[in-house]
Formats: C-alpha cells, sequence, structure tokens
C-alpha cells in the first residue's frame, strides 16, 4: 500500500513530481519492488529517489530503466533494498510489510 505524502504531485519547471510512502512487499523479489507512477501522481518516470527504511534497518535505491527511450513508457520504478547492517540486498522472499519506504519520482 502506497500513500501520497502532502504537497505532491507539485511541478518543477515542465516536470511533475510526486512522492509516496510505500510499505515494503510481503515477499520481496531479488532486484526491488516495483512503484508505479500513478502511485506518485504523475504519468511517467524519468528520475527517482528512494530513502531508506523508516526503521533505519534497511537502505533503499530506485532505479529507472534508462534502455526505454520513450519516456512514456517509462511508467514504473523498482526499489532495490539492502540490509544496513551487511551492506547486501535483502534476500528473495524477506518479509518487509512492517517498513515504510518513501519514494520521490519526477516525469
Amino acid at each position: 500500500m502506497s500513500q501520497r505524502l502532502v504537497g505532491f504531485p507539485d511541478v518543477f519547471g515542465s516536470k511533475r513530481a510526486g512522492a509516496v510512502a510505500k510499505a515494503g512487499p510481503l515477499g520481496y523479489a531479488l532486484g526491488g519492488f516495483e512503484v508505479e507512477a500513478k502511485e506518485l501522481g504523475i504519468k511517467s518516470i524519468d528520475f527517482a529517489i528512494a530513502m531508506g527504511s523508516d526503521d533505519g534497518a534497511y537502505s533503499a535505491v530506485a532505479r529507472v530503466n534508462a534502455a526505454d527511450e520513450d519516456k512514456t513508457s517509462r511508467t514504473s520504478c523498482f526499489v532495490q533494498v539492502f540490509d544496513v547492517t551487511t551492506g547486501a540486498e535483502v534476500a528473495a522472499l524477506t518479509n518487509l510489510t512492517g517498513v515504510t519506504f518513501r519514494v520521490l519520482g519526477i516525469g
């Protein structure tokens, strides 16, 4: 489940920005969990940033598929999650439902 943050979506020049607080998935998939542009209140994602978990146990990196030259096809990003103690990506199927990640997308 995701919840839009107060003040978003917003506009920066000709770009829109959206931000959400999103609970982690029940069964994490290696490579990250998906955040859709529509969750952020925007149509496509050119750039994304993810913050670590609210409990401080995990760091997070957002990635957008740079191979998609047609920006209208970039309708989501993936948030990859790492254990702050080991620095390794969390194991597949890890339950992250008890933690929240913040994601900012610009598109």
